[in-house]
């Protein structure tokens, strides 16, 4: 049901934009609108599987800038293309079996645990870069996943949604999906089932370091540079949009569509904002209103659930 009054939403808002800015309706704009979403939607991907499976990850926005420094660094040491990714994706997995492994087994609050790694993983690539923005002409086989096209479909948008598809067929049709479901909604029974929810969580916490890389590899060849800057914020957006998409914030409950939602929903949040000339400030007060809202209808369902 959240996800029908989220479609009517996202029709009424297109459609006050459009009166507001004709523009909208473009082909051009509508394309820079996925595009612009692919990157926040990839890590939102991971966010949404950590939630269902009752996890939560502040680090996600520096899993983007880890990863986006791992991939520059290696091409302007020379590295081949796909060793550079591959260790990029490693890195970003890394950082998920940091939070894993704390969260999960040495039993840190997974606010206190992932706030730490943002500080740490954030602070150490300012070190290691001075600050400065990594600039290299990167191959343009790479290049091409961020800035290059298929049918018309830029590759950030391709990417998302090869994401997507997979990990929706995961979460409906392997047993890691109804583990996931299992593990979120009660730790305990699933694993007096027979699942291992400690490594359950833990893999969890992998897939969204993972594609928190991955988020920042696509940034990096979109841009041809990487920044400190990358990421900021991110984490916050991603929990918005999984939010908003009726994932619970209690574990459990969560879709993939309903994801997809919230991130067109927040894209188109900016996207209109730019368009009619309105305070960018308004954005961030918009989406934090819209969480808190999706929140408290989040918690009031629960509540009604158990009585």
């Amino acid at each position: 049901m959240r996800q029908v009054f989220l479609v009517i939403a996202l029709l009424v808002l297109c459609t006050l934009i459009t009166v507001g800015q004709p523009r909208f309706l473009t082909a051009y704009n509508l394309l820079n609108v996925l595009e612009q979403a692919a990157v926040i939607g990839i890590v939102s991907a991971g966010v949404v599987m950590l939630m269902i499976g009752g996890g939560f990850d502040l680090s996600v926005g520096s899993g983007v800038v880890l990863g986006a420094y791992i991939v520059a660094m290696a091409f302007k040491h020379e590295l081949p293309t796909p060793l550079a990714i591959f260790l990029a994706l490693l890195g970003g997995a890394a950082l998920g079996v940091v939070n894993g492994v704390g969260i999960a087994h040495l039993g840190i609050p997974s606010l206190i645990m992932t706030l730490g790694t943002l500080y740490a993983v954030r602070g150490g690539v300012l070190y290691l870069s001075g600050g400065e923005t990594i600039g290299y002409r990167f191959p343009d086989a790479f290049t091409f996943i961020g800035k290059g096209d298929l049918a018309e479909l830029p590759m950030p948008v391709i990417i998302v949604a090869v994401v997507y598809i997979i990990f929706f067929v995961i979460t409906k049709k392997t047993r890691f999906g109804l583990y996931t479901v299992a593990v979120g909604t009660d730790s305990d029974t699933a694993w007096r089932a027979g699942i291992s929810a400690k490594q359950h969580l833990t893999t969890l916490y992998i897939i969204s370091g993972t594609l928190a890389a991955l988020a920042g590899i696509v940034l990096t060849a979109r841009i041809d540079a990487a920044t400190v800057r990358f990421g900021d914020g991110y984490e916050l957006q991603c929990i918005a949009a999984v939010v908003i998409g009726g994932t619970s914030l209690f574990g459990g409950r969560g879709t993939l569509p309903g994801t997809v939602l919230g991130v067109l929903f927040l894209a188109i949040v900016h996207n209109g904002i730019n368009l009619l000339g309105v305070s960018p400030f308004l954005a961030t007060f918009a989406i934090g209103a819209l969480l808190l809202f999706s929140a408290t209808i989040d918690i009031a369902a629960t509540l009604t659930r158990r009585t």
